[in-house]
């Protein structure tokens, strides 16, 4: 079992993929490693592995952040989640990474690990 700490790592270890573009043009759109990883896989490990919307939910109830640190996470969350939904199946990660939305999430995940670093 994690201990709250370690989960709030973990989920921003994958917030993390998803602000960084050359990671996921060289891992995600060429497969270059030696990371092995896809849009899918990390949608799956914040949203399943690292249950991230339970996590934020604890967070946002027991002020063990910054309100600021909890929204910031809460909006990436619920805007990946709404991209997630709307990415048609078979989409390749060349058309996810050309979609005008993905830039946007791109910054708001960068915004999260800002409001991070100074933790």
């Amino acid at each position: 079992m994690m201990t709250r700490e370690q989960h709030l790592k973990a989920v921003l270890g994958v917030v993390s993929e998803f602000a960084n573009r050359a990671f996921q043009e060289r891992v995600w759109l060429t497969g270059a490693g030696p990371e092995v990883s896809s849009f899918e896989e990390a949608i799956c490990r914040f949203f399943d592995d690292y249950d991230a919307v339970g996590l934020i939910s604890s967070l946002e109830t027991t002020h063990e952040l910054r309100t600021d640190q909890v929204e910031a996470l809460k909006k990436f969350s619920d805007e990946l989640n709404s991209f997630a939904a709307n990415v048609p199946d078979g989409s390749g990660a060349d058309k996810i990474l050309r979609d005008p939305q993905w830039e946007s999430l791109r910054q708001l995940a960068e915004n999260v690990l800002s409001r991070f670093q100074s933790r």
